[in-house]
């Protein structure tokens, strides 16, 4: 691994020279002319569904944007929250994941291009799926958004946002390795030619599995060793300016391998195979200018095959299972008057599971939804939204989710400074394992049934807060935004599997407990020039179940939290510098039966980044080094990160 690694960053080294060599550094004028260019208006269409500016946005919609995100080194969605407060990423062998304010993420509606992605393995959506490569923003929604998207929406709404192309050829890629057999490489191509346009994004990721105890004589493994490949390719039509076609087609293979082990001595050697593939189209038409008609379609297949056999052992297991979706949804915008805007829309889909775990080896659901939102502004004041859905299941009936949300203006009082508030319910509908699943573990003797009768879980979540967002244009070199938000959300019904007979052998899922959490959250940032970023957050959050009458706190979750980022681009050094960590104390241990809390948590990465060169058409070549998890923070009980993890790279940008 060394010999490879060192000849890698020898090849490195060469590219630099010769670049170095060529380069054209911009004069000093340049250099202050690009720090001063104004920041672009930042345009969201997730908290709303409809277009707004992100200091409008009454919901408080949250942009991570692609630049940002390179800058961090964030590869896939996985890490690219994880900066944030009030958001835990969680890593198991089910894969990477976030808690938003202490839900786990099967509340969290992931999607992509506002298209829902599919593929829960264990409640947990591995979000270590989708590469940042083509990804123009990520655009994150905290609070009950059943309103609009319906169900798995309780904690929010992640959308990933893909990028358009605007130039005739424009593109970008890079290559990475690093400890563990890390290596990583991804490309993205774009052209934009009169009313068509183009783009394809491509990435290849693998690791080793990794030990935390080598002296231990188990041999099993904490970490996965993984096999990732990625394509998506999108074409856009856009034949006048109020009308726009996308269409996309999306490909994903994963492959897992682990050894694990099982008390007292037997090993297993596991290894878990994925695909995804997904295709649909959104067409967008502007038959007014006070109107605006969306549609989409999409369909989506995940395969999962699972195989594990015991070493020296007559043990096997080898199942295989896939996911379908197919759904369909339209929508209506009108501007009833200057400052009255009514939005609605309809949809159904058809859902499908086939699994020898599941009663007759396939289940299926059909789902319709309906839904309408008035929206009401007046410049300089605010904004006022009141929504609703009435979601239509073939197996639970009907469930309306109300919402809604305000934001008023307090420039009187302090340019910049506004104060949010909004409610509204959410609901979870079960899963169509948690309702058909029928799994006998024989070697742990235990049977575990899936309940048609479920109901959906429910929410009632209030949010309210202040934000400070000056106009540049009133601050000079200075540009802080600093919000604070308080929140809290009562979860009813939530399911789980219960254990009736009290043996240990036998667990049926039932809607059973309940749930609070309430926390604070606070975020500031200051950019200066557009050259320097410091980013400080922090976040409370008291997370407590009842199950059985008693009430206790909810395993895995972090009392506090502190944030912090410090990114520096000195435009005449062409250097990017990032630093950013993030503390977790409080930490209730994942066992409920377990007392205490579980140690606090350090996480701090670093990167530095050097342009190599500037070509005359405006390519650049840029080296990079990073280093992930640099105090070495790792824990075999409650955190099994790999340990510090030193990765290099070399990308290019058209």
């Amino acid at each position: 691994m060394a010999c490879r690694g060192t000849s890698l960053f020898a090849a490195l080294v060469v590219c630099a020279a010769h670049a170095l060599a060529e380069e054209a550094p911009p004069s000093p004028e340049e250099a202050q002319e690009r720090v001063r260019e104004p920041a672009p208006v930042t345009i969201v269409v997730t908290g709303t569904r409809t277009p707004r500016r992100a200091t409008e946005d009454p919901i408080g919609t949250e942009v991570v944007g692609a630049r940002e995100l390179q800058q961090r080194n964030v590869r896939d969605a996985s890490r690219a929250l994880d900066a944030e407060p009030g958001i835990q990423v969680e890593r198991s062998f089910r894969g990477s994941s976030v808690q938003v304010r202490g839900l786990e993420s099967k509340y969290l509606r992931v999607l992509v291009d506002g298209m829902p992605v599919v593929g829960q393995v264990n409640d947990v959506i591995d979000l270590r799926r989708y590469s940042m490569d083509g990804i123009e923003r990520i655009e994150v929604v905290r609070g009950a958004a059943s309103a609009l998207y319906g169900s798995d929406a309780l904690a929010g709404v992640m959308n990933l946002i893909s990028r358009r192309p605007r130039k005739a050829v424009e593109g970008s890629g890079f290559v990475q390795y690093g400890q563990l057999n890390s290596s990583a490489a991804g490309l993205y191509a774009g052209t934009k030619r009169g009313s068509l346009g183009a783009t394809l994004a491509l990435n290849w990721f693998g690791n080793d599995s990794y030990d935390l105890t080598p002296g231990n004589e188990d041999l099993s493994t904490n970490g996965d060793a993984r096999r990732a490949a990625t394509g998506t390719a999108r074409l856009f039509w856009k034949p006048r300016e109020s009308l726009d076609v996308m269409g996309f087609l999306r490909a994903g293979y994963f492959d897992t391998r682990g050894v694990d082990l099982q008390p007292p001595r037997a090993l297993w050697n596991r290894r878990v195979g994925e695909v995804e593939l997904a295709a649909g189209a959104t067409i967008g038409w502007h038959p007014s200018e006070r109107t605006r008609v969306m549609a989409l379609l999409q369909g989506n297949r995940f395969g999962r095959s699972f195989w594990r056999e015991q070493r020296q052992g007559p043990g096997l297991d080898d199942q295989r299972s896939q996911e379908l979706l197919f759904r369909g949804e339209a929508q209506v915008d009108t501007r009833v008057r200057d400052a009255f805007t009514i939005a609605g829309g309809a949809g159904g889909q058809r859902a499908q599971l086939d699994s020898p775990r599941i009663t007759g080896g396939a289940a299926t659901t059909l789902t319709g939804w309906g839904y309408l939102q008035a929206e009401l502004s007046k410049p300089g004041l605010g904004e006022l939204v009141l929504g609703g859905r009435l979601d239509l299941d073939r197996d639970f009936g009907t469930h309306l989710t109300p919402r809604i949300a305000a934001r008023l203006s307090l420039s009187p009082m302090l340019t910049g400074l506004s104060v949010r508030a909004s409610y509204g319910q959410g609901f979870r509908a079960p899963s169509l394992g948690e309702r058909y699943l029928d799994f006998k573990n024989g070697a742990a003797n235990y049977v575990v049934r899936g309940n048609a009768g479920l109901r959906p879980e429910v929410s009632n979540a209030l949010q309210a807060g202040l934000e400070w967002s000056p106009p540049a244009s009133s601050m000079g070199r200075l540009l802080p935004t600093v919000r604070l938000t308080v929140h809290t959300n009562a979860l009813e019904g939530l399911i789980q599997p219960v254990d009736p007979s009290g043996t240990q052998t036998y667990f049926q899922y039932q809607n059973y407990s309940t749930a609070t959490l309430r926390g604070l959250e606070l975020m500031a940032r200051l950019s200066v020039d557009r050259w320097l970023t410091v980013d400080a957050g922090g976040a409370l959050l008291d997370a407590q179940g009842t199950l059985d009458g008693v009430t206790r706190r909810l395993p895995g979750r972090a009392r506090y939290q502190l944030t912090g980022m410090v990114i520096a681009v000195p435009a005449e050094w062409g250097t990017e510098l990032t630093l950013r960590g993030q503390w977790q104390g409080g930490r209730s241990p994942l066992d409920p039966e377990a007392q205490g809390d579980a140690p606090n948590l350090l996480l701090v990465d670093a990167r530095v980044a050097q342009r190599l060169h500037r070509f005359s058409t405006g390519t650049e070549l840029q080296l990079y080094l990073s280093a992930e998890n640099l105090l070495n923070a790792t824990d075999i009980t409650f955190l099994t990160l790999p340990g510090r993890l030193v990765l290099g790279g070399l990308q290019a940008r058209l």
